[in-house]
């Protein structure tokens, strides 16, 4: 009968089988910068994300949590919830709309150099649906989105302490805000190697609509991205064109990135990486800008993935 009791005992401590398969990853880079008088060790990506999926009833069920840079000290973490099935996918979380799911194509050279769709509105969280249409190549996504909310505070009065004044007002009326609400999609094709890819939003109220198109492709060891952005950050003068490609020569890249900013300033950046094993990544990269004003910048910079 003991026996039987400290078995009973021990099961109960017994940690339960977890269903998931829970992946954590992430990265780790510092770099030291040079530019003109001025020398400075920067942080570069400071990423960590866990991964947790599971399939339930026919269903591919995954939650991810990705902390990036300052992610941790400001709280605002993406968070992710993708459920997928013979439908296609159905995403809820708060790391962006649609409009960005096939941004970036240019953004090859090392420290950061590249610009990125920025529609100038940030939503508490979205909803985002991909259909499976059955084409080949096809990607197809549409999001909803709503912003912060601000209730009405009405003025009021709260009883004084230890003075004869009575009641004593408290809080000034406040009106409510509205959300704003956003709707955003994103298209993308993808024939003999080479996609072709367009973004776009434009969030209720918003003046401008922002939008990014883009082709990128692989031909053997080199890649080439190339990308519009158009009233990038709600700004009439936000319009990029950025181009970037690498080349692969095994043991790291060769790459090169312009980023020009319509009636404004071009910004390059190239040089080369080379890996120490598959986790640990070294570079040189150069940025020179056209503005005379701004003094070219060198980062020599190491990475680790894991």
């Amino acid at each position: 009968m003991k026996k039987i009791i400290a078995l009973a005992v021990a099961g109960a401590f017994v940690a339960p089988v977890m269903a998931a398969d829970v992946t954590l990853s992430g990265d780790v880079e510092f770099a030291f910068k040079s530019q003109g008088d001025n020398m400075d060790f920067v942080n570069g990506d400071r990423d960590f994300k866990i991964v947790a999926s599971e399939e339930i009833n026919g269903l591919s069920v995954t939650a991810t949590l990705d902390m990036e840079d300052g992610d941790l000290a400001s709280g605002s973490a993406d968070t992710d919830l993708k459920i997928a099935g013979p439908f296609g996918y159905i995403e809820v979380g708060h790391s962006g709309s649609a409009s960005g799911k096939f941004d970036e194509v240019a953004d090859v050279a090392e420290a950061g150099a590249g610009t990125t769709l920025t529609d100038g509105y940030t939503e508490d969280g979205y909803i985002l649906f991909s259909p499976s249409l059955g084409i080949e190549g096809l990607s197809v996504a549409v999001s909803y989105g709503v912003d912060n909310s601000t209730s009405a505070n009405t003025a009021g009065t709260i009883a004084a302490t230890g003075t004869p004044a009575g009641n004593v007002a408290y809080a000034a009326s406040t009106a409510a805000a509205n959300s704003t609400e956003s709707v955003a999609y994103a298209i993308q094709y993808e024939v003999a190697g080479i996609k072709i890819a367009l973004g776009s939003e434009k969030p209720e109220g918003a003046a401008l609509r922002t939008s990014v198109t883009s082709v990128s492709g692989s031909f053997g060891p080199v890649y080439v991205g190339y990308e519009m952005l158009t009233n990038n950050d709600q700004t009439a003068a936000g319009d990029w064109t950025n181009i970037g490609a690498t080349y692969d020569y095994g043991m790291g890249k060769l790459f090169v990135e312009q980023n020009a900013k319509d009636n404004g300033t071009t910004t390059t950046a190239y040089g080369a990486s080379y890996k120490v094993g598959s986790t640990l990544n070294t570079y040189l990269s150069i940025e020179d800008s056209d503005d005379a004003s701004i003094d070219s910048a060198t980062y020599v910079g190491v990475e680790y993935a894991f």
